[in-house]
């Protein structure tokens, strides 16, 4: 779990912030190629770049939160496996 929280808090941020524009470009493209009447996003750590790049385009951009905790995630993996094991 530290390894992970490590992770989120030092690495992701680093990499997103050097990929931002590229991010950004490449959801460009996505959004012009493609159209959408609305962009839904339930993934955080790409919201930002994602909504740029849908505001250029003038397409509407909703963020959805999710009741997800990767504790929990680990727990409910963790008893499925120790269940098929048994």
């Amino acid at each position: 779990m530290r390894t992970i929280n490590f992770v989120y808090k030092n690495l992701i941020p680093l990499y997103l912030k050097l990929q931002y524009a590229f991010m950004q470009r490449q959801f460009y493209r996505l959004f012009n190629e493609h159209r959408p009447d609305l962009i839904i996003s339930v993934i955080p750590v790409i919201n930002y770049p994602a909504s740029c790049a849908a505001q250029q385009i003038k397409v509407p951009f909703v963020i959805m939160t999710l009741d997800t905790d990767i504790r929990l995630w680990l727990l409910v993996w963790k008893n499925r496996l120790i269940q098929r094991l048994l």
